[in-house]
């Protein structure tokens, strides 16, 4: 009897493990401010500063204040969150039925250079409440999840930056299994931000202020095809569209940024990909069991196995007002396990892209115990930018270290850099910089107080290098939670 698949999401990416006896290790934790999907923390604004701030934004921050305080009597909804991991909105292993997850968040956030400029640069403290929610249906056939966000922010300098819903977010998740062998899944999420940059989710170019949408769906499917063999089939659409500037420094002075004009991108990818197990191993022991902290998960120690994946991937990026460019990547790929809590991974090979032939390469070194977390990553792939025609070749290392010294408490650090060359000539409608370097450092802390309320400060700084300036940016937050996980009938 063939057994049942399982799936983590890793960053951008899912990971799918459909060998019952392989414990699944390869779960990347991500510390999420409300406006970053990716880049952890996106701002700070501390508490013993209020009495800096405008009458205005303190009496606005006492209101809002309140309104937390009796969030929980509302029917509000979680965004991308720390309290998430804690307050799922269905549990793992919980019975079938209908899970809410109402829940509001107060991010106190200080930001160094809120238009991205060069020189110039403009400070600000914002109040951002998050309101918001996720609910589904889990049973063993069907697990479907739908969420919603939107944030609210007042900034203390900036008037003209506040905005009643200057960000939204929506998801939905479906899985079904047809029979045992197949696993059926649809994702879809729309996101609108008045950063762009938070969407150069693989580069962290960082942009200036202006409204940007991305649209995105992606139905896959797996197959069993034996107990250590299994193919994978994903359809994904992206639709990116720029508007102009949303806000201007007050200085009035120019200066250099990343500031990106109007453009509609959309991408289409579509993979195959065969998965076989080319070892025996990773037999559990029975004197090791999963934790209960919160994170990060430990599976069971076990003996060394391999893995061994062959890939192939068709990519169609469309761009308003220039020629769209395909690509195509057959790549190899292989995973060692020396235990079942250390791994290493590479994923390499060919990329055609208009002619072109240039090296496609994923790897990656894991560890993890039952309270640290670490791992390191080297990617070198072809992307594209938000707000610019044409695609880039971009290559770039992560590191992670994921710490929990008590229960409920995690500690995570993110160092990265990313180099991104534009691949084809440029447009009135793009960036002007043909090369850009991102250095990128995030530390934040989470704490869940209780079981529906979570506590969280974060800093995140960027240096981005491109001609014939350099970018700079700091940001700081400080944030609570609530979120209250309930079971519908």
């Amino acid at each position: 009897m063939a057994p049942l698949p399982c799936e983590v999401t890793c960053g951008t990416r899912i990971y799918v493990n459909r060998f019952a006896h392989l414990p699944l290790i390869r779960a990347t934790w991500i510390v999420a401010g409300p406006e970053k999907t990716v880049k952890s923390a996106s701002g700070w604004a501390i508490l013993w500063a209020l009495p800096a701030m405008s009458r205005r934004h303190f009496g606005a921050l006492r209101a809002i204040a309140v309104a937390v305080t009796l969030a929980p009597l509302s029917a509000f909804s979680p965004s991308v969150s720390w309290a998430q991991a804690a307050a799922p909105a269905a549990p793992a292993g919980a019975a079938a039925g209908w899970y809410l997850t109402p829940s509001v968040s107060l991010t106190e956030q200080w930001d160094d250079n809120i238009f991205r400029t060069s020189s110039q640069r403009e400070a600000d403290f914002l109040t951002r409440v998050t309101p918001g929610f996720s609910a589904g249906y889990q049973s063993q056939p069907l697990t479907l999840l739908g969420s919603f966000a939107f944030d609210s922010e007042i900034f203390a300098e900036h008037p003209n930056l506040d905005g009643a819903a200057n960000g939204k977010r929506a998801g939905l998740q479906a899985t079904y299994l047809p029979t045992r062998n197949l696993t059926l899944g649809l994702k879809s999420a729309y996101t609108e931000t008045q950063t762009p940059s938070v969407l150069n989710t693989i580069t962290n170019v960082e942009q200036g202020r202006a409204k940007a949408t991305q649209t995105n769906a992606s139905p896959t499917a797996s197959y069993q095809l034996t107990p250590r063999m299994a193919a994978d089939a994903t359809y994904s659409y992206t639709r990116t569209t720029v508007g102009t500037a949303s806000g201007t420094s007050t200085s009035g002075t120019s200066s250099t940024s990343a500031t990106v004009a109007g453009l509609t991108t959309v991408t289409h990818r579509a993979d195959l990909s065969l998965t076989r197990q080319l070892t025996p191993g990773l037999v559990a022991t029975p004197d090791e069991s999963t934790p209960t902290t919160p994170t990060p998960t430990v599976a069971p120690r076990a003996t060394a196995a391999d893995l061994g994946a062959v890939a192939y991937g068709l990519i169609v990026s469309e761009f308003e007002g220039s020629p769209s460019i395909t690509s195509h990547t057959l790549t190899l790929g292989w995973t060692h396990y020396f235990t079942a809590l250390t791994s290493v991974s590479l994923r390499a090979g060919p990329r055609y892209t208009e002619g072109a032939i240039n090296p496609e390469v994923d790897a990656e070194i894991v560890h993890q115990d039952r309270s640290v977390r670490l791992s390191l990553a080297y990617f070198r792939s072809e992307t594209t930018l938000v707000g610019q025609a044409g695609t880039s070749k971009t290559q770039g290392a992560r590191g992670s270290l994921g710490w929990t010294p008590l229960r409920g408490m995690t500690i995570t650090v993110t160092p990265s850099w990313a180099q991104t060359s534009s691949e084809v000539s440029q447009t009135t409608q793009s960036l002007t910089s043909q090369d850009i370097t991102v250095y990128a450092a995030d530390v934040s802390l989470s704490y869940q107080l209780t079981r529906w309320l979570t506590a969280g400060a974060a800093y995140h700084y960027t240096r981005q290098e491109q001609r014939p300036a350099t970018i700079e940016d700091n940001i700081v937050l400080l944030r609570l939670e609530i979120a209250y996980p309930m079971r519908l009938h």
